[in-house]
């Protein structure tokens, strides 16, 4: 552990002590109450998730035999990664959600969380009246929070192992991916990228439908993940990369971005380029706003999509104009090769991607 890290959680244990009374009482309560739980979940805001609130979350989570749930998607309740966690929250007996009561928890309804069990909450002010009145709850920082529950739970918990099972979180299964001539499926893209990961490569999504596909065929991969969070604003990857480099992450960063996406700061690659910052950029182009086009043939009929469409523009061009490299692909293999190319290389790189115009797979939830 870094000693700056260290330094972190001894403030962090320290500041704990400054916990009223009432708060303390809450969360030894709420400790036992996990302690007891056989079918337990816990869920977290992406904030809790991050630094030394989240090496603690992992800390109480892996006490209990479990891992987190970070509520870091858009989608809410059909987020793909958890998709079988989450299809088994009403079975829980015991969740505890460290954040706000809000859709990304189905706002503590019966039928979305804990049907017949406790629900826990620690949220912050500010934060939503949940719908749902929770058995405990307690307003209070975060870290300070698990420090305390983490010395006040047992040393011997009660899940059944059939509920520990569902973690890790697997590969995404090999299914169907087929493509067109000229054209990928996202989820090809997703295997080319698992397969060139290293250890402290970096991740940025950035998009709607296309990278939904992309969190789902990376969601078993151990590295950090940046992702346009769960209000789904998108455009800032680029930007977001740059950022990562400045603050001298030595890994390398791979962005993975949809067409809609790249054309906020595409201009951006002219300040990675000035200033030596490189990362690997993969634009899946589908020539289209997909999600709002989805929307629209899904409501008003095929003959009835406005102004969603966009050119099959080589933004792999744009970017070397910009200064980087740019490579455009329309197979497999010419991706895999690209990858292996650009990810060592010392400028920035955008690598362009037709992709299927195919709708997020949260529908299939």
């Amino acid at each position: 552990m870094a000693s700056s890290t260290v330094l972190q959680r001894i403030q962090i244990e320290a500041l704990a002590e400054n916990l009223t009374t009432q708060q303390r009482s809450t969360l030894t309560r709420m400790a036992t109450a996990l302690a007891e739980a056989e079918r337990p979940v816990v869920i977290a805001r992406p904030s809790a998730a991050r630094g030394e609130a989240g090496m603690l979350l992992r800390e109480l989570t892996s006490r209990l035999g479990i891992e987190p749930v970070v509520t870091e998607c858009p989608r809410g309740l059909s987020d793909l990664k958890y998709a079988e966690i989450i299809k088994r929250y009403p079975e829980s007996d015991c969740a505890l959600v460290i954040g706000p009561a809000d859709f990304s928890v189905g706002f503590l309804n019966e039928n979305a969380i804990a049907t017949a069990g406790r629900v826990l909450l620690i949220d912050d002010d500010g934060d939503p009246e949940p719908s749902r009145k929770p058995n405990l709850s307690v307003a209070a920082p975060v870290g300070m929070s698990l420090v305390h529950l983490i010395e006040r739970l047992p040393g011997s918990t009660s899940i059944e192992s059939t509920w520990a099972a569902q973690w890790p979180i697997e590969a995404l299964a090999n299914g169907s991916t087929s493509s067109e001539p000229l054209e990928l499926h996202p989820l090809q893209i997703a295997a080319a990228i698992h397969e060139a990961l290293q250890p402290e490569d970096i991740v940025i999504l950035d998009g709607g439908e296309f990278c939904q596909w992309i969190r789902l065929g990376l969601r078993d991969i151990p590295n950090r993940v940046f992702w346009n969070g769960k209000l789904g604003a998108i455009g800032g990857a680029i930007p977001m990369a740059i950022g990562v480099g400045a603050a001298g992450h030595e890994g390398r960063v791979i962005v993975v971005l949809g067409d809609g996406s790249a054309g906020y700061h595409l201009s951006e690659f002219e300040t990675a380029s000035r200033y030596g910052l490189p990362f690997t950029a993969i634009v899946g182009n589908d020539a289209r706003w997909a999600a709002e086009w989805h929307q629209q043939l899904a409501r008003y009929g095929n003959d009835r999509a406005f102004e969603t469409t966009l050119l099959p523009a080589r933004y792999d061009r744009a970017a070397a104009g910009f200064g980087g490299a740019g490579m455009h692909v329309t197979d497999a293999i010419a991706l895999a090769y690209s990858l292996s190319a650009s990810l060592p290389a010392a400028q920035p790189t955008l690598i362009n991607v037709p992709v299927l115009p195919i709708r997020s797979p949260a529908v299939l939830v």
